[in-house]
Order: C-alpha cells, then sequence, then structure tokens
C-alpha cells in the first residue's frame, strides 16, 4: 500500500490520520505501536482515529500496581500481575459470565489463577473470531486509569459487554505477536524492544524544542508495506482531537485573503486584519511597533500573508499607509493584489509606497502611490515634533504624510528591513543603533499610529530594532510548515495554515 494523499484547504497532501486508517484497515491483521511518554496525547490520537476505522471494534484496558500507567505490557517483570477491563462492542458477544464492577471503580491485583491466566486469552481469541467473521474490526489496547476507561467506554457505544480480568504481564504480551485481528496499542517512552520488532508500524509522539519553544513532533521508524513520505510531522491536541497538519509541497505557494471584518470596529488599537492574528496576539496597540523575523529561505509571499490583510483594512477604515517594501517587492505588485481587496481609490489616496528613485512602472494611473525619497540636504530634511527630538533627514516625507492621516483614523508604516537599508543608502542616511530608536519613537508618537517592521532574522539591523518592538514574533521552517512563535508576549508555537476556502490563514496552536 503506497502512502494516501489527501486534501487539505483545496491542495493535495499526505494525511496521516487517513494513512493510519488505510494502514490498519488493509492489509494482513496488521499491528500499530503508538509510543510517547506521558501527556503526548497516545490516548488523544486512539480517540482520533478509532472513529475512523470501520468494522467491530473490542478494548482492552490494562494496569499494574505501582507501575507507570503504560508500562505493564513491557515490563521485563512478566510475572507481574495486572488487571484488565475488557470492553467487547462486536456483534454477538456474549453477556459477561462474571459480575463485571462499575465503571471507574478500583482494580484490584491479586495474582492471577491458573484459570484466570487462561480466562483473557479465551475471551480475546474469541473476540479475534468475530471480528474475523466481520471481514474487518479492531482490538485497541491502552493504558487504564478511570478517565481512559471512561474513553474507551465512548468509543465502544452503547451495547458493548464490559468484563474484568486478571493475567500477568507475560500474558498479555504474549497475545501481541499473534493476533488474528488488527491491533492498535500503545506504550510509554521505555517500550520493550521486543515490541518494537512485533509491530508493523510504530508512531512515537514526543517534543522537540525550536528556540525555547516545545513543539510536538510525531515521528514515524517504521510502516511495513505502507511507507510515509516523511519520518517526522508537526501535530497538536487543540481541542481534544489529534491533528497533524500535511507538509507542504516544495514550493508551496499560500492563497492571501481580504481581511476579516473588524470585530470591535470602535476600539482603540488597530485591527490586524485577522481574527487569528488578533486572537492569538491581541490587537495592535497604538503608539507602538510589531516586528516580523523570518528565515533567509522564506518564501516573500509568506510576509505578505500577515502585511496585505493589515494593509488592507487600515486603508478601507480611512486610515493612510506608508510602506517600504522589500528590494524584491515592486510597487506595482503591492497595489494590483491591494486593489483587490479595496477600492483602487482608497489605494491611490491612502497609500504611499516608499522607492528609492522614480519606480512608477507598471503604476499606471496608480503613479501617485510612489513616494520617492529625497537625498539628505534637502532644505525639508528636519522635522520635529514640539519640544522633541529631531527625525534628521529619516523620509520626512513619510512623516509629512503619515501626519496628514485624519482624525480619529490609523496609520501605519510597513517597513521592510532590506528595503529601509537600500533606502537609508540611497537617502544618504546613516542608520545606527543609538539613532534608530529615537526616530521609531517620533513616529510612534503620532495619533492611533502603529508600526509593523519585518526581516530576515541575520539581519544586524534586526538586533537593534527588537529591544524596541512592543510585539515581537517569529517564523520558522520546521518539517515542511511555517511555525509562528511569540517571543514578546510568550505565546504557544502556531502552525500557520489555510483551510479556510476563502483562503483565509488560521493559527493553530501546537498545544
Amino acid at each position: 500500500m503506497q502512502a494516501r494523499p489527501s486534501a487539505s484547504g483545496g491542495r493535495r497532501g499526505f494525511d496521516l490520520l487517513d494513512h493510519l486508517r488505510g494502514f490498519l484497515s488493509d492489509g494482513p491483521t496488521p499491528i500499530l505501536l503508538v509510543m510517547g511518554p506521558a501527556g503526548s496525547g497516545k490516548s488523544t490520537l486512539l480517540q482520533t482515529l478509532v472513529p475512523m476505522l470501520p468494522g467491530p471494534k473490542a478494548f482492552i484496558a490494562y494496569h499494574a500496581e505501582g507501575q507507570p500507567p503504560d508500562s505493564a505490557a513491557s515490563t521485563a517483570g512478566m510475572n507481574l500481575p495486572i488487571s484488565l477491563v475488557l470492553i467487547d462492542a462486536t456483534p454477538g458477544a456474549p453477556p459477561a459470565s462474571d459480575s463485571a464492577d462499575e465503571v471507574g471503580q478500583s482494580m484490584s491485583f491479586a495474582p492471577a489463577t491458573a484459570r484466570q491466566e487462561e480466562a483473557f486469552p479465551e475471551a480475546l481469541r474469541e473476540v479475534e473470531g468475530r471480528i474475523a467473521a466481520q471481514g474487518h474490526g479492531l482490538v485497541v489496547v491502552d493504558s487504564w486509569d478511570q478517565p481512559s476507561e471512561a474513553a474507551l467506554l465512548r468509543l465502544a457505544g452503547p451495547g458493548a459487554v464490559t468484563r474484568r480480568l486478571q493475567a500477568s504481564a507475560g500474558v498479555l504480551r504474549g497475545q501481541f505477536g499473534r493476533s488474528a485481528a488488527p491491533m492498535l496499542l500503545t506504550q510509554g517512552e521505555r517500550t520493550d524492544p521486543t515490541l518494537i520488532s512485533i509491530a508493523d508500524g510504530v508512531v512515537e509522539l514526543g517534543w522537540e524544542q525550536v528556540e525555547g519553544f516545545a513543539l510536538r513532533v510525531v515521528t514515524i521508524p517504521k510502516m511495513r508495506r505502507s511507507p510515509v513520505p516523511e519520518t517526522r510531522y508537526l501535530y497538536t491536541l487543540q481541542g481534544g482531537v489529534f491533528r497533524c497538519p500535511p507538509q507542504h509541497p516544495p514550493g508551496f505557494q499560500p492563497p492571501i485573503a481580504p481581511p476579516d471584518p473588524d470585530p470591535e470596529p470602535e476600539a482603540a488599537d488597530l485591527f490586524p486584519g485577522s481574527v487569528a492574528f488578533a486572537d492569538a496576539f491581541g490587537r495592535l496597540r497604538a503608539h507602538s511597533v510589531t516586528g516580523l523575523e523570518f528565515p533567509a529561505s522564506l518564501p516573500s509571499r509568506v510576509e505578505s500573508v500577515f502585511l496585505l490583510p493589515l494593509v488592507a483594512h487600515t486603508l478601507s477604515t480611512g486610515g493612510r499607509v506608508a510602506w517600504i517594501p522589500a528590494p524584491t517587492s515592486g510597487p506595482a505588485q503591492a497595489v494590483s493584489d491591494l486593489a483587490k481587496m479595496v477600492p483602487r481609490d482608497f489605494v491611490r489616496e491612502r497609500l504611499r509606497i516608499v522607492t528609492a528613485g522614480a519606480s512608477e512602472e507598471g503604476l499606471g494611473e496608480m503613479r501617485s502611490v510612489a513616494l520617492p525619497v529625497r537625498r539628505e540636504g534637502s532644505k525639508r530634511t528636519d522635522v520635529r515634533e514640539p519640544g522633541g527630538p529631531s527625525v534628521g533627514p529619516m523620509f520626512p516625507d513619510v512623516y509629512a504624510f503619515l501626519r496628514g492621516t485624519p482624525e480619529g483614523r490609523p496609520s501605519l508604516f510597513v517597513v521592510s528591513l532590506d528595503g529601509l537599508q537600500g533606502l537609508t543608502a540611497a537617502a544618504g542616511i546613516t542608520v545606527t543603533p543609538a539613532t534608530f530608536p529615537v526616530v521609531i519613537g517620533v513616529y510612534a508618537r503620532l495619533p492611533r499610529f502603529h508600526g509593523f517592521g519585518f526581516g530576515r532574522s541575520e539581519d544586524p539591523l534586526a538586533r537593534v530594532i527588537i529591544p524596541n518592538l512592543d510585539t515581537h514574533l517569529r517564523v520558522v521552517e520546521k518539517y515542511g510548515r511555517n511555525v509562528l512563535l511569540g517571543i514578546r508576549p510568550r505565546t504557544t508555537p502556531f502552525i500557520l495554515d489555510w483551510t479556510d476556502p476563502t483562503g483565509r490563514y488560521s493559527l493553530v496552536p501546537i498545544q
């Protein structure tokens, strides 16, 4: 069986859950081992995957007194007594002949008698026989605690027969290698190598530290007869559901959607054009600066995913925007993208794209949007706030344009660090660690102003700007996905995703 493609947000990509469903549904009685430390999401994966699988199911919950919850079946002490709950939802399951305890009642740990040692394998063989008669189905083996037993009962559904049995760890493990039905087994991080050898597929859940943030990473070291495209993927347990977004194919170009409607139009702080962004990091505070770092390998279109909705929303609300683009982005492309989101008159009147010279090519009737910088030495180079420091020769025309924003409307300065350095060189301006914070401070005193800077993490200028940021974000690439990290304020990591048919992005917490 080959890796299965599946739809994701209108694009084709590998779907791990769908692949595991096919792995357990196809072929001769496969055994899938899911392992990982406590809290890694083994039970959540079961609860998400099992309803996707066809056929009747039976569930075994096991526990050994004094042992970690999910180590009993792999312990070196094969004579260790364990207690089991068999939840049988297969057709024709006979009523339990022994007196079943109430759900959640404490399990006993007395050594199993010879008859009890035989009762468990006999009951399991009967279950597997009923599954085999149906032609498909599944046996799920999970460690026991009261919440997990309740979850397994919910998966089994009404009418399932519950029996409480006793055996030894050796008897339980002995059933794994000769199961007559597909088996889904969970184990802890100290899994016996014998179980890994027996399993046809192994899925390991855990965490990986990236720049001080814990990312959930699923590793697939083995998948017999059913190879996977890659061995590692990011995953999340958001909302109590296991989700593993597919990796993006090489050359993936994310969609760029119009801004969301502002849910709080009367709020003083600026709306970033995205409800997902606002939910994750809050609105953009007036008189403050946001910085977005990204690796040099990141396609510039990912920057536009954040910038264009923000700029379009500001223009649509009567605000003004000055934009220093990256050297790879021309004014014509930005104008073309924005004109698809807001009326062209808004773009013409309320946007200025700062350039190093006459860069009007391709703008046509929108050429007034281009705002060439003047070299140092002009009579109008100094812009001062009353009683405040001088902006010096740092783009006085930009300052004057933003200062002319109608009262009560937002003003926004979007700055590419690469573009900024090119412009300062063209204008004969020197940016230093001492002067740049002063410049930022003067702009930030404009009414309802917000600065949004973006640039490569490797850029030396980024180190100058970062201490002055109110919101500091960083994009990293990991296992075929873009991950957004909230450095200041500190947030959970987010997977940048596109599942909305409108093309709007979402931020999926890795939690």
